[in-house]
């Protein structure tokens, strides 16, 4: 899976490629949480009929095979909804984030676009791109845009460790 492929299904309209890829998402609890990690935020959010929140996370770390992560919001590790927000392991979890930022990454994953912002500015939404891009490496030729954040409208039911459309 590459990460086009899981940012075309988290921003897709059709609901039933979102709830499949939030389903193919491995949540944190079970995820092993290595010395070094490159982690971005998707920049999507979703709740469950419980209220709960959620936020799908993405490990770069192998750019040829990126892996998405489940990750419950909480008062500690709420993160700005930017897609490509840089965050990162300081306690337990992934409970950190930095003021980089991926603001795009070529599609044969070797390029990426760091910007650094000032905190503020990262927590204020006062960013100074509006998109995240994939893009050709020899001509940098955008290829895909996605904004930097979705909530996902729709309230999921949670039955024995899948999600389902509510209706």
């Amino acid at each position: 899976m590459t990460l086009l492929i899981i940012l075309e299904a988290l921003y897709n309209e059709g609901d039933a490629r979102v709830i499949e890829m939030i389903n193919h998402s491995i949540p944190i609890k079970d995820y092993i949480l290595k010395n070094k990690l490159f982690v971005i935020h998707s920049g999507f959010r979703f709740t469950i009929d419980s209220g709960k929140a959620f936020d799908i996370l993405i490990d770069l770390s192998d750019l040829e095979n990126p892996k998405s992560i489940l990750s419950p919001v909480s008062k500690l590790t709420s993160f700005p909804l930017i897609l490509g927000l840089v965050v990162f392991k300081k306690i337990k979890y992934i409970d950190a984030f930095s003021k980089v930022m991926v603001a795009g990454i070529s599609e044969d994953n070797s390029k990426i676009y760091p910007i650094e912002s000032k905190i503020e500015d990262v927590v204020d939404l006062n960013l100074n791109h509006s998109e995240f891009y994939i893009f050709r490496a020899e001509d940098n030729t955008v290829i895909r845009r996605f904004p930097l954040s979705r909530m996902y409208k729709k309230a999921l039911l949670q039955k024995d460790g899948e999600l389902y459309e509510a209706f």
